[in-house]
């Protein structure tokens, strides 16, 4: 026996790994893969290919290595995605094997959904046993909004797989004291900086906490191992980043999301403290940049000017006060902080207003929070019974990694000012999971042991937090309440009866059969919640799992279909027709402030479709006179703007009641001046200047009146009857083309046949 082991008895069990699991636990295993494979991949087609923005990067991705290795969001590598490339790298390869669809993009996504739960119950069976391992992969297999993002193409799957491997490195290193297993950990983490940035670090915390309070070694040896570990960790993730930095700026795209075209920024500011207190929290002012392959001539003039260019355009630092108010603010319900999109506090929309109570939001409250007094009560009393020594050993090092993980990410995702989504939680499901099962455990041994109420007492409370979320669906009360509050009440009278008949129970397991009927009982909320995304197509942007396809209408979020801004349907291929109709050797296909805009022109062609400002359209990518020569040397000649009459979304549409919480008051939470941002108000004022407005015939399909378009059956916050759905549909009918070169010749419109030919194409 080594010195290390023998520091630690109580690791042998561990260090020698779990006993033959009986068949009894292998059937169940299967059960909780098939159950959680079946959420995952069923009806996945539906989905077509999730979210637009990371399936047009995909596409784009394979065109060339530069746009693979950079993560350019367009063909012609003008800017990157606002996020690392490895998990939509995972994607591409995919792509790349099978082709170019949407089950391509998906499937690896609902493949990673599924290990996720299987790793869960690997990493609490090695230490807690085999019942608790496999209602933890229960509990994560049923949790609404992870079975929601599971079925997407976002890069959540990836980074929760990558943590629960960097969790399950960590346990090797508490138990054994190598560096290499700590090392690799911190390379996993690493990893998981690239596919999220910051957001994967809010597990380091808790993993630094963990090796200081349980490694076997010297105090000495453990500080030596975390700073190697810092080290290693600051290598990994800070690989790609470095790369983008030493690459030149016009060899590479602009790094979508930043302000300054700079991989760090993006990392610290807008994926990092800009999510935490709102803004971007960029680094420093913007510098320029010309795109790749496209560096303009400043001796070119632009077209419709008086034979010489514009005049030089200061490039905004900041965004532009909105008419009648004051620029620059980032306080609660002020508009938009330092260069970013949205305010400080987002509506409703957005994940609720933070603070102390922002999980209790019933939308919020539906994806994640079902099983959290059970966990926390669990928990509690798991804690309790564990041996308490120093250095910790196994099982309450467990309970700290575990309790660590909701822990932060709660209070993160509970203040958080800048942008949060709902599906943003899907991180938590692994630990809520996790220590609802080791508490399910626990608190049935402590009732059979000891005769104590707690677990009576974690039923009940659990039901009665649940009553609440379902009690906010008038349609779902009589059919889920019923159910939920008779099985608990079974469940409890069955525990009461098992403490009274343990003298004549015989060979029959009452107690053990009375928590079955009671968990069953609480799992049929999350379980109905669970279904939604399966039973209807999903919000690719934003998905959630919330109970629409049986109550008939949403409750909040984003509207199912077509995202922001996007053309849809016929429409989308009319416009790719009268585009290729009328294209005359311009090296860009169409242009447009937002990537939502050209998303479902690169999903359906591949063409060179670009975004002027990235994902919402504040990026700087380009200057007004930057694009300007761009026009001149005949390279673009279509540019495509939503909203009404091509102007800011929102601007026309009925303002919320007393404005939207935690948003501009009476205002849209969009950049001021509408797509394209306020770093970009210039150069879309010069489009308008200088194009020549399309005829919608030409491109649009005919759409109905405002009066005779479908209404939103709850209404929303623009109006009676005038939800997101309503209030998307009409900035999608109101686009307006330019076309900034009509010289070039007359516009023709597009035939029926090339059309109908491009939709069956695309199918």
């Amino acid at each position: 026996m080594d010195e290390v082991e023998s520091l630690h008895p109580a690791r042998l069990e561990v260090e020698t790994g779990p006993k033959m699991r009986s068949g009894q636990e292998w059937a169940g295993l299967v059960v909780i893969a098939l159950l959680a494979a079946g959420l995952r991949l069923w009806g996945l087609d539906r989905n077509g290919f999730g979210n637009p923005y990371y399936a047009s990067a995909v596409r784009s991705m394979l065109v060339n290595a530069s746009n693979f290795f950079f993560g350019s969001f367009d063909s012609l590598g003008l800017v990157t995605l606002d996020k690392p490339p490895v998990a939509i790298w995972i994607q591409a390869l995919a792509a790349k094997v099978f082709g170019f669809r949407g089950l391509s993009l998906l499937v690896p996504q609902a493949v990673l959904g599924v290990a996720s739960v299987m790793l869960t119950y690997h990493l609490v069976r090695r230490v807690f046993g085999a019942g608790a391992g496999l209602l933890a992969g229960l509990f994560l297999a049923v949790t609404p909004i992870c079975v929601a993002v599971d079925r997407d193409n976002l890069p959540d799957p990836a980074l929760v797989f990558v943590l629960l491997l960097a969790a399950w490195a960590l346990s090797l290193a508490v138990e054994t004291g190598r560096l290499r297993s700590l090392l690799l950990a911190a390379a996993l983490v690493g990893i998981g900086f690239n596919v999220k940035m910051l957001a994967a670090f809010v597990v380091l915390p808790t993993f630094y906490l963990c090796y200081l309070a349980a490694s076997p070694i010297d105090w000495r040896a453990r500080l030596g191992h975390l700073t190697a570990t810092t080290l290693v960790l600051v290598a990994v993730s800070l690989f790609w980043p470095i790369a983008v930095e030493l690459t030149p700026k016009d060899r590479r795209p602009f790094i979508g999301g930043s302000r300054n075209n700079s991989a760090l920024d993006l990392a610290l500011g807008y994926n990092g403290l800009g999510r935490v207190f709102g803004g971007r929290g960029n680094l420093r002012p913007p510098g320029d940049r010309r795109p790749p392959g496209m560096n303009p001539s400043p001796s070119n003039t632009a077209p419709g000017s008086s034979g010489s260019p514009p005049a030089p355009a200061a490039r905004s630092t900041g965004p532009a006060a909105p008419s009648g108010g004051s620029g620059g603010s980032s306080s609660p319900g002020g508009p938009p902080g330092p260069g970013g999109p949205f305010p400080r506090g987002m509506p409703p929309m957005f994940g609720g207003t933070p603070g102390l109570f922002r999980f209790s939001q019933p939308l919020l409250a539906g994806q994640i929070t079902w099983l959290i007094p059970l966990a926390v009560l669990g928990a509690a009393v798991a804690a309790v019974r564990v041996e308490r020594r120093w250095p910790l050993a196994p099982r309450p090092m467990a309970l700290l990694l575990w309790s660590g993980w909701l822990g932060t990410h709660w209070v993160v995702f509970s203040f958080a000012q800048g942008i949060f989504h709902e599906y943003y939680t899907t991180i938590m499901g692994p630990a809520v999971a996790a220590l609802a099962g080791i508490g399910v455990v626990a608190l049935h041994d402590e009732w059979r042991r000891e005769g104590r109420g707690y677990l009576p007492m974690a039923l009940i409370l659990t039901a009665a937090w649940q009553a609440y979320l379902i009690g906010q669906y008038a349609d779902l009360r009589r059919w889920l309440l019923p159910p939920l509050g008779l099985g608990t009440l079974v469940g409890l009278i069955g525990l009461i009866g098992a403490r009274r008949l343990a003298a004549y129970r015989g060979s029959i397991p009452w107690g053990e059969l009375a928590t079955g009927v009671g968990l069953v009982s609480i799992l049929i909320g999350p379980a109905c919640w669970s279904l939604t995304p399966v039973l209807a197509p999903g919000n690719g942007v934003m998905p959630a799992a919330e109970p629409s396809p049986f109550t008939g209408h949403r409750d909040g979020g984003m509207p199912p279909g077509p995202p922001p801004f996007a053309m849809e349907g016929e429409g989308v291929e009319k416009l790719i027709a009268f585009l290729r109709t009328n294209r005359h050797g311009e090296r860009i296909f169409v242009a447009a402030p937002s990537a939502m805009e050209v998303s479902p022109i690169i999903i359906r062609t591949g063409e060179s479709a670009v975004s002027l400002g990235g994902f919402l359209g504040s990026d700087p990518v380009l200057t007004r006179d930057e694009f300007a020569r761009l026009v001149e040397d005949g390279q673009v000649r279509f540019v495509l703007i939503s909203g009404p009459r091509g102007g800011p979304p929102g601007a026309g549409m009925p303002p919320p009641p007393g404005g939207m919480a935690g948003g501009p008051p009476g205002g849209m939470p969009f950049p001021p001046g509408g797509p394209g941002g306020p770093g970009n108000s210039e150069l879309l004022a010069w489009v308008r200047e200088h194009g020549k407005v399309v005829p919608p015939n030409l491109w649009q399909e005919d759409k109905p009146d405002d009066d005779d378009e479908p209404r939103d059956s709850a209404g929303g916050p623009f109006g009676p009857g005038v939800g997101p759905a309503v209030m998307f549909r009409r900035m999608r009918r109101r686009a307006q083309l330019f076309d900034l070169n009509p010289g070039r010749g007359p516009l023709v419109p597009a035939s029926s046949t090339e059309s109908r030919q491009i939709s069956i194409s695309s199918d």
